[in-house]
Protein backbone atom coordinates (compact mmCIF):
# COMPACT_ATOMS: atom_id res chain seq x y z
CA UNK A 1 0.00 0.00 0.00
CA UNK A 2 1.20 3.36 -0.97
CA UNK A 3 0.07 6.88 -0.31
CA UNK A 4 0.80 9.09 -3.22
CA UNK A 5 1.22 12.95 -3.30
CA UNK A 6 2.41 15.58 -5.32
CA UNK A 7 4.71 18.38 -3.20
CA UNK A 8 5.29 21.69 -4.07
CA UNK A 9 9.28 20.90 -3.56
CA UNK A 10 11.40 18.07 -3.56
CA UNK A 11 11.16 16.30 0.01
CA UNK A 12 14.43 15.52 1.51
CA UNK A 13 16.58 12.57 0.96
CA UNK A 14 15.99 8.67 2.20
CA UNK A 15 18.08 7.86 4.83
CA UNK A 16 21.05 5.48 3.41
CA UNK A 17 20.80 2.48 4.53
CA UNK A 18 24.25 2.13 6.16
CA UNK A 19 22.84 4.73 8.61
CA UNK A 20 19.84 2.86 9.13
CA UNK A 21 21.99 -0.19 9.84
CA UNK A 22 24.03 1.85 12.22
CA UNK A 23 21.16 3.31 13.98
CA UNK A 24 19.55 0.12 14.28
CA UNK A 25 22.78 -0.82 15.99
CA UNK A 26 22.95 1.68 18.65
CA UNK A 27 19.34 0.84 19.44
CA UNK A 28 20.28 -2.37 19.91
CA UNK A 29 23.32 -1.16 22.28
CA UNK A 30 21.06 0.81 24.50
CA UNK A 31 18.18 -1.71 24.63
CA UNK A 32 20.17 -4.34 26.06
CA UNK A 33 22.24 -1.64 28.50
CA UNK A 34 18.56 -1.30 30.00
CA UNK A 35 18.27 -4.55 30.22
CA UNK A 36 21.49 -5.59 32.37
CA UNK A 37 20.58 -2.36 34.39
CA UNK A 38 17.67 -4.00 34.58
CA UNK A 39 18.82 -6.79 35.75
CA UNK A 40 21.47 -5.31 38.20
CA UNK A 41 19.03 -3.36 39.85
CA UNK A 42 17.10 -7.08 40.44
CA UNK A 43 20.43 -8.28 41.96
CA UNK A 44 20.76 -5.38 44.26
CA UNK A 45 17.63 -5.12 45.40
CA UNK A 46 16.28 -8.76 46.03
CA UNK A 47 16.57 -10.11 49.28
CA UNK A 48 18.32 -12.90 50.48
CA UNK A 49 17.57 -15.99 49.52
CA UNK A 50 16.22 -18.26 52.49
CA UNK A 51 13.97 -21.36 52.13
CA UNK A 52 12.56 -23.71 49.92
CA UNK A 53 11.63 -22.17 46.17
CA UNK A 54 13.21 -19.21 46.69
CA UNK A 55 15.91 -19.15 43.96
CA UNK A 56 12.83 -19.59 41.77
CA UNK A 57 11.27 -17.13 43.25
CA UNK A 58 13.85 -14.83 42.54
CA UNK A 59 14.19 -15.70 38.86
CA UNK A 60 10.76 -15.52 38.59
CA UNK A 61 10.92 -11.05 39.88
CA UNK A 62 13.94 -10.78 37.34
CA UNK A 63 11.72 -12.28 34.63
CA UNK A 64 8.93 -9.89 35.65
CA UNK A 65 11.43 -6.69 36.00
CA UNK A 66 12.32 -7.71 32.08
CA UNK A 67 9.00 -8.27 31.40
CA UNK A 68 7.67 -4.85 31.93
CA UNK A 69 11.39 -3.61 30.22
CA UNK A 70 10.53 -5.44 27.41
CA UNK A 71 6.75 -4.20 26.98
CA UNK A 72 8.41 -0.38 27.48
CA UNK A 73 10.38 -1.22 24.44
CA UNK A 74 7.37 -2.44 22.50
CA UNK A 75 5.51 0.87 22.95
CA UNK A 76 8.35 3.04 22.27
CA UNK A 77 9.27 1.68 19.20
CA UNK A 78 5.36 1.70 18.26
CA UNK A 79 4.54 5.14 19.07
CA UNK A 80 5.56 6.85 16.26
CA UNK A 81 8.59 8.82 17.58
CA UNK A 82 9.84 10.80 15.09
CA UNK A 83 13.34 10.32 15.99
CA UNK A 84 12.99 6.44 15.98
CA UNK A 85 11.04 6.24 12.68
CA UNK A 86 13.70 8.94 10.94
CA UNK A 87 16.80 6.79 12.17
CA UNK A 88 15.22 3.31 12.08
CA UNK A 89 12.65 3.05 9.06
CA UNK A 90 9.51 0.80 9.30
CA UNK A 91 11.22 -2.25 8.01
CA UNK A 92 13.58 -2.00 10.96
CA UNK A 93 10.80 -1.17 13.44
CA UNK A 94 8.45 -3.50 12.62
CA UNK A 95 11.69 -6.70 12.48
CA UNK A 96 12.36 -5.16 16.20
CA UNK A 97 9.07 -5.26 17.43
CA UNK A 98 8.18 -8.61 16.31
CA UNK A 99 11.57 -10.14 17.62
CA UNK A 100 10.51 -8.32 21.03
CA UNK A 101 7.25 -9.74 21.25
CA UNK A 102 8.78 -13.22 21.06
CA UNK A 103 10.86 -12.28 23.78
CA UNK A 104 7.82 -10.40 25.57
CA UNK A 105 5.83 -13.27 25.59
CA UNK A 106 8.36 -15.91 27.12
CA UNK A 107 9.14 -13.64 29.68
CA UNK A 108 5.13 -13.42 30.71
CA UNK A 109 4.82 -17.10 31.02
CA UNK A 110 8.43 -18.17 32.82
CA UNK A 111 7.39 -14.91 35.35
CA UNK A 112 4.32 -16.77 36.40
CA UNK A 113 5.81 -20.39 36.03
CA UNK A 114 8.62 -19.72 38.26
CA UNK A 115 6.76 -17.41 40.43
CA UNK A 116 3.98 -20.22 41.24
CA UNK A 117 6.41 -22.85 41.62
CA UNK A 118 8.47 -20.93 44.14
CA UNK A 119 5.56 -20.41 46.19
CA UNK A 120 4.51 -24.05 46.14
CA UNK A 121 7.72 -25.06 47.34
CA UNK A 122 7.86 -22.55 50.04
CA UNK A 123 4.58 -23.72 51.31
CA UNK A 124 4.79 -27.62 50.44
CA UNK A 125 1.57 -27.03 48.21
CA UNK A 126 0.86 -28.34 45.01
CA UNK A 127 1.33 -25.97 42.24
CA UNK A 128 -2.55 -26.00 40.77
CA UNK A 129 -3.16 -25.21 44.92
CA UNK A 130 -1.06 -22.07 45.23
CA UNK A 131 -1.94 -20.97 41.46
CA UNK A 132 -5.59 -20.30 43.32
CA UNK A 133 -4.39 -19.06 46.44
CA UNK A 134 -1.90 -16.52 44.47
CA UNK A 135 -4.82 -15.33 42.06
CA UNK A 136 -7.52 -15.42 44.95
CA UNK A 137 -5.63 -13.90 48.18
CA UNK A 138 -3.00 -11.42 46.12
CA UNK A 139 -3.99 -7.73 45.48
CA UNK A 140 -3.89 -7.30 41.65
CA UNK A 141 -3.16 -10.92 40.49
CA UNK A 142 -6.03 -11.11 38.65
CA UNK A 143 -5.40 -7.76 37.19
CA UNK A 144 -1.75 -9.49 35.92
CA UNK A 145 -3.72 -12.36 34.57
CA UNK A 146 -6.21 -10.75 32.47
CA UNK A 147 -2.71 -8.59 31.66
CA UNK A 148 -1.27 -11.57 30.62
CA UNK A 149 -4.20 -12.98 28.92
CA UNK A 150 -4.57 -10.16 26.41
CA UNK A 151 -1.00 -9.91 25.91
CA UNK A 152 -0.37 -13.65 25.03
CA UNK A 153 -3.68 -13.31 23.22
CA UNK A 154 -2.36 -10.34 20.90
CA UNK A 155 0.80 -12.20 20.14
CA UNK A 156 -1.18 -14.78 19.01
CA UNK A 157 -3.42 -12.91 16.63
CA UNK A 158 -0.22 -11.86 15.26
CA UNK A 159 0.62 -15.17 13.92
CA UNK A 160 0.75 -15.30 10.19
CA UNK A 161 -1.99 -18.31 10.07
CA UNK A 162 -4.08 -16.14 12.39
CA UNK A 163 -3.53 -12.44 11.31
CA UNK A 164 -4.27 -13.77 7.36
CA UNK A 165 -7.58 -14.62 8.59
CA UNK A 166 -8.56 -11.58 10.34
CA UNK A 167 -10.02 -8.11 9.19
CA UNK A 168 -7.62 -5.30 10.10
CA UNK A 169 -9.79 -3.29 12.08
CA UNK A 170 -10.10 -6.59 14.52
CA UNK A 171 -6.49 -6.82 14.43
CA UNK A 172 -5.89 -3.33 14.78
CA UNK A 173 -8.69 -3.23 17.55
CA UNK A 174 -6.75 -5.97 19.44
CA UNK A 175 -3.30 -4.61 19.47
CA UNK A 176 -5.11 -1.42 21.38
CA UNK A 177 -5.09 -3.57 24.20
CA UNK A 178 -1.88 -3.65 24.69
CA UNK A 179 -2.27 -0.13 26.25
CA UNK A 180 -4.92 -1.51 28.88
CA UNK A 181 -3.07 -4.71 29.17
CA UNK A 182 0.67 -2.73 30.15
CA UNK A 183 -1.34 0.17 32.78
CA UNK A 184 -3.22 -3.51 34.52
CA UNK A 185 0.55 -5.07 34.64
CA UNK A 186 1.97 -1.32 36.10
CA UNK A 187 -0.16 -2.00 39.17
CA UNK A 188 0.52 -5.50 40.07
CA UNK A 189 4.19 -4.71 39.53
CA UNK A 190 4.33 -1.36 42.11
CA UNK A 191 1.42 -2.80 44.49
CA UNK A 192 2.87 -6.35 44.41
CA UNK A 193 6.25 -6.41 43.35
CA UNK A 194 9.22 -7.19 46.35
CA UNK A 195 11.45 -4.81 44.47
CA UNK A 196 9.31 -2.22 44.39
CA UNK A 197 7.09 -2.57 47.93
CA UNK A 198 10.32 -1.92 49.87
CA UNK A 199 11.98 0.30 47.66
CA UNK A 200 10.50 3.71 47.27
CA UNK A 201 13.16 5.19 44.86
CA UNK A 202 12.84 2.45 42.59
CA UNK A 203 8.85 2.23 42.70
CA UNK A 204 9.10 5.94 41.50
CA UNK A 205 11.55 5.35 38.71
CA UNK A 206 9.35 2.55 37.10
CA UNK A 207 6.10 5.08 37.66
CA UNK A 208 8.07 7.78 35.72
CA UNK A 209 9.01 5.31 33.13
CA UNK A 210 5.59 4.18 32.71
CA UNK A 211 3.76 7.74 33.33
CA UNK A 212 6.44 8.53 30.53
CA UNK A 213 5.56 5.93 28.39
CA UNK A 214 1.71 6.71 28.40
CA UNK A 215 2.52 10.53 27.74
CA UNK A 216 4.16 9.78 24.88
CA UNK A 217 1.26 7.31 23.09
CA UNK A 218 -0.90 10.24 24.17
CA UNK A 219 1.03 12.55 22.16
CA UNK A 220 2.20 11.08 19.05
CA UNK A 221 0.10 8.13 18.66
CA UNK A 222 -2.98 10.21 18.66
CA UNK A 223 -3.04 14.02 19.58
CA UNK A 224 -0.30 14.29 17.18
CA UNK A 225 -1.77 12.62 13.87
CA UNK A 226 -5.14 14.15 14.57
CA UNK A 227 -3.06 17.92 14.28
CA UNK A 228 -1.62 16.75 10.98
CA UNK A 229 -4.56 15.67 9.42
CA UNK A 230 -6.59 18.89 10.59
CA UNK A 231 -2.87 20.78 9.52
CA UNK A 232 -2.97 19.68 6.39
CA UNK A 233 -6.91 19.10 5.48
CA UNK A 234 -6.26 15.59 4.80
CA UNK A 235 -8.59 13.75 2.43
CA UNK A 236 -8.31 10.60 0.43
CA UNK A 237 -8.25 12.05 -3.59
CA UNK A 238 -8.21 8.16 -5.27
CA UNK A 239 -7.61 4.76 -4.82
CA UNK A 240 -5.49 2.94 -7.40
CA UNK A 241 -4.66 -0.83 -7.61
CA UNK A 242 -1.84 -1.04 -9.40
CA UNK A 243 -1.48 -4.43 -9.46
CA UNK A 244 -3.73 -7.84 -7.86
CA UNK A 245 -1.34 -6.93 -4.24
CA UNK A 246 -0.26 -3.08 -4.52
CA UNK A 247 -2.74 -0.66 -3.86
CA UNK A 248 -1.69 3.25 -4.06
CA UNK A 249 -3.95 5.62 -2.33
CA UNK A 250 -3.70 9.47 -3.77
CA UNK A 251 -3.70 11.82 -0.50
CA UNK A 252 -4.63 15.66 -1.32
CA UNK A 253 -4.84 18.42 1.19
CA UNK A 254 -2.50 21.74 1.93
CA UNK A 255 1.28 21.68 2.43
CA UNK A 256 1.85 18.08 2.00
CA UNK A 257 5.44 18.44 1.26
CA UNK A 258 5.53 19.62 5.07
CA UNK A 259 5.18 15.88 5.91
CA UNK A 260 8.43 15.04 5.19
CA UNK A 261 7.65 11.85 3.96
CA UNK A 262 10.52 9.48 3.88
CA UNK A 263 11.60 5.81 2.43
CA UNK A 264 10.53 3.43 4.37
CA UNK A 265 9.15 6.01 7.12
CA UNK A 266 5.84 5.17 8.44
CA UNK A 267 3.29 8.27 8.49
CA UNK A 268 1.39 9.57 10.72
CA UNK A 269 -2.19 9.05 8.96
CA UNK A 270 -4.43 5.92 9.65
CA UNK A 271 -5.64 3.72 7.05
CA UNK A 272 -9.07 1.66 7.42
CA UNK A 273 -8.26 0.26 4.32
CA UNK A 274 -7.57 -3.34 4.03
CA UNK A 275 -4.96 -4.45 1.66
CA UNK A 276 -3.85 -8.11 0.56
CA UNK A 277 -0.18 -7.10 0.89
CA UNK A 278 1.35 -9.07 3.59
CA UNK A 279 2.44 -5.67 5.60
CA UNK A 280 -1.02 -3.28 6.23
CA UNK A 281 1.76 -0.48 6.85
CA UNK A 282 1.68 2.58 4.40
CA UNK A 283 4.96 3.16 3.60
CA UNK A 284 6.44 6.51 1.78
CA UNK A 285 8.92 6.38 -0.87
CA UNK A 286 10.82 9.61 -2.54
CA UNK A 287 10.83 10.00 -6.24
CA UNK A 288 11.35 12.72 -8.07
CA UNK A 289 8.40 15.32 -8.10
CA UNK A 290 6.13 12.24 -6.61
CA UNK A 291 5.94 10.73 -3.08
CA UNK A 292 5.04 7.39 -2.32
Amino acid sequence: MAIVAEPRRQPPPATPAGAVSAAAAGVAAIMVAGAALVTATWWRAAPPPSGAGSALTDAGRLTGLLAGYVALLQVTLRIRLPVVEHKLGTDSINDTHRLLGGYLIVLIVGHATLITAGYALAARSSVPQQLTTLVTSYPYIWWAVIAASLLIGIAISSLPVIRGRLLYEAWHGLHLLVYAALALAFFHQVTVGEHFRHQAVLRTAWTVLFAGAGAAVLVFRFLRPWYLSLRHHLVVGSVVHETPDIVSIRITGRDIHRLHAEKTQKTDLETDFRSSTKDNSVSMRAEKRVVK
